[in-house]
């Protein structure tokens, strides 16, 4: 089968879900994680589910996981791993109900100063 798309983590205090795109015919996924720069991945998590909740013990360290399929021929390759570094643009997670923060732009000698708009920002 083709490997599963869409590995997405759900990084909170103490837990990582971890959810993935369904692969058409897949009878079990297969859940892997290691430690950020060392060598092999570990199977975490075999079943029928395309999601699952990770309680690592170290909550300081960056993991990297990846997801397979599995069906009668056999098993997929894995996903693109996905990992739990903080500063990776894909763990942001925006907090409910947080305003929407902008900067305002500032005018230089080279922008059009004879038509100058002003700056709105809606609240």
């Amino acid at each position: 089968p083709h490997y599963p798309d869409g590995l997405k983590l759900t990084i909170e205090p103490g837990k990582i879900g971890v959810t993935w795109g369904k692969v058409l015919g897949c009878t079990d996924y297969k859940l892997f994680r290691k430690i950020k720069g060392s060598g092999k991945y570990q199977v975490i998590y075999k079943g029928k589910e395309a999601q699952f909740t990770d309680h690592p013990t170290a909550s300081k360290e960056i993991y990297d996981y990846a997801v397979a399929a599995v069906n009668g021929n056999g098993e997929s390759a894995m996903c693109i791993a996905s990992d739990t570094d903080p500063d990776n643009w894909l763990n942001f997670n925006p907090k409910p109900g947080e305003k929407f923060r902008r900067v305002p732009s500032t005018w230089s000698e080279t922008d059009n100063s004879v038509n100058r708009a002003g700056i709105y920002y809606p609240e």
